[in-house]
This record gives structure tokens, sequence and C-alpha cells, in this order.
């Protein structure tokens, strides 16, 4: 099976992973880091020729999208111990912290950043509790948060989360 860790919006940061089962039930991630984009869709050329159709990273839904060809030779089972083709940046200091912020009038809410780009927010406040998935670039001390409809800035100092609101 080939997937996607689609981040919302767009797909910013999506990378095609693959994942094999015995059952089709129970799956095992065999490598996540095979290219940057998302909707892989694979086809079998020849015993040990693929091709693999798929959307570049950061543009679903977007109109200048296109269609990219990925070509394999050799057997599925490769991709498990190949290299990965995508290089994953080392994760920033920010990455594998979670943090409590309270934002105005929109309550507390729990940050909690992931490695690989991708943030969870969680809105504590309300009598339904909600998650929401986004995305985060440091540079140094400064934290951007992106996500459907929305845009955060702010500082980490290493220690405290501070949101420019």
């Amino acid at each position: 099976m080939f997937y996607s860790n689609y981040i919302p919006p767009h797909g910013r940061k999506s990378i095609v992973r693959y994942a094999a089962s015995e059952d089709g039930i129970h799956w095992k991630a065999k490598n996540q880091r095979l290219i940057y984009g998302l909707d892989a869709d694979v086809l079998q050329v020849s015993d040990e020729l693929y091709l693999m159709a798929y959307a570049p990273e950061n543009h679903f839904d977007k109109k200048d999208a296109d269609i990219r060809i990925a070509v394999f030779n050799g057997r599925l089972s490769e991709l498990a111990s190949k290299p990965p083709f995508v290089e994953i940046h080392k994760p920033t200091s920010i990455a594998g912290k979670r943090f409590t912020v309270h934002l105005g009038e929109d309550g507390l809410h729990t940050f909690y950043f992931k490695h690989g780009g991708e943030v969870i927010i969680t809105d504590e406040s309300d009598e339904e509790d909600w998650t929401f998935n986004a995305y985060y670039e440091q540079e140094e001390g400064a934290i951007h948060i992106m996500g459907e409809g929305f845009e955060l800035k702010g500082v980490f100092d290493g220690k405290t989360l501070k949101l420019l609101l």
C-alpha cells in the first residue's frame, strides 16, 4: 500500500510512504520516506518495473497542481531496505514538545509539535473537545504555524512557546 501523511492545507510536506500486509488487515510501514507528494497510484508495468503517478506536495486542490511520474525498477520488497528518496531534516528544537497556550477569547489550546513539521492543536476550553492538524516551520527561535484558514506566528526560547496574537 502507498499512502501519504496529508497535512492541511494543500498537503505541505506530504510524503508518499510504503506499507505491507500479509492479510490486508494488519499493516506495517516499510518505508516512510519514498518521495515528496501525495495521492500516489502505482502501476506495475512488468515483473520489476513500476510507475508511480502522484501529486506534488503542497498542491492539493490548487489550480497549478500537476501529476508527476516516478519510475522504480526492482521488487517492491526492496523499497523497505532502500535509503529514503526524501531527505528528512533533523528535528527542530520544538519537535516532540507539548504546550498549553491561552489564545485570548478562544481560550486554552494544547499544541503538540510532532517531528516532521506537523502540529496537533486541541481546544481545551470548550465543552466539546476538538483536534486540528496543521504544520509548522521553525527557524531558530521563530515559529510559524499554518493550517486551513489560519496562521499563527510566535517565538520559542527553548523552554516557552509565546504565540503572537
